[in-house]
């Protein structure tokens, strides 16, 4: 794995675009998750909202005082995973930021949540002098969206692409690799848009590092066909200890998820079987 890039707590990276670390460095969230402040006056758009953490309030209080930020007009979510969402109502009760978060219209895609209104793939608006386009963009979760800010042709990716290494979170890899193939067909004409992850440091080119995410998933693709090949059938640990053995223990239960869900789309692609514990490599016989 690639070693972790420092990150400030928080960073202006663009005329429009601010960074805020939400405080919770781990594992999975590595240098923790990117909250961003999207706007150039003194109202915003803030992208996800973090764990609720003190860290994170003394951050973001820190940082709207600097830059005198009055208002959060809109919060957009990018999904419902616990380290983007859960300081929601942390941040929209807390007295002492009652003014920022006035009125403040949270969004997200789809949704039941009272309070919070629903977003969809078409939806395009113009608010605090900006325009912002939703993409749909389900596979990790089934509510995950990204964003594209139309001003700086920039590209926030949410958990779909990292800004280091590759996620092995995902809870349906094929529908997955569909969502990461549309937004490549919608980035084809906006070949220099740079892309704003979730975690991890800024990456100039999102449309090559959406290309280099799904090449990574199709290599994975092959190298369990070649275990598979190897041994004549495994389990899924089994795998898990081949592919990744020089990984730490650590990061090894997601990455069994990965490998199911890499199994099942092999499966649903008729080119492996499941017998008892173990997979199997369909054999191909040349119909008479």
């Amino acid at each position: 794995m690639e070693p972790l890039a420092p990150l400030p707590n928080f960073k202006i990276i663009s005329p429009l675009v601010a960074r805020l670390l939400a405080g919770n460095p781990g594992p999975f969230t590595m240098q923790g998750t990117n909250i961003y402040l999207i706007g150039c006056n003194d109202s915003r758009i803030m992208i996800d909202v973090g764990e609720g953490l003190d860290c994170f309030k003394d951050t973001f209080n820190t940082f709207i005082k600097q830059n005198n930020i009055k208002h959060i007009s809109h919060i957009i979510l990018t999904h419902s995973h616990h380290d983007h969402v859960a300081g929601l109502q942390s941040l929209l009760s807390d007295p002492n930021l009652a003014n920022i978060f006035h009125n403040t219209i949270v969004y997200k895609i789809p949704t039941d949540t009272k309070h919070i209104n629903n977003l969809t793939e078409a939806q395009k608006y113009a608010e605090i002098q900006v325009t912002i386009q939703i993409k749909t963009t389900v596979g990790h979760t089934k509510d995950h969206l990204c964003l594209y800010l139309h001003e700086e042709n920039a590209f926030f990716s949410g958990d779909s692409v990292l800004g280091q290494n590759y996620s092995p979170v995902f809870e349906n890899l094929r529908i997955f690799i569909n969502s990461l193939t549309s937004n490549l067909n919608f980035l084809a004409d906006k070949r220099s848009a740079v892309l704003y992850p979730s975690h991890g440091p800024v990456v100039e080119n999102a449309y090559e590092a959406i290309s280099k995410l799904i090449e990574h998933r199709n290599k994975r693709d092959c190298q369990i066909i070649e275990c598979l090949r190897k041994a004549g059938g495994l389990a899924v640990l089994e795998i898990v200890d081949i592919i990744y053995k020089d990984y730490p223990e650590s990061v090894k239960p997601a990455a069994a998820n990965s490998i199911v869900q890499h199994l099942e789309k092999l499966i649903d692609e008729n080119r492996v079987e499941k017998s008892g514990e173990k997979f199997l490599l369909v054999e191909i016989k040349e119909k008479l």
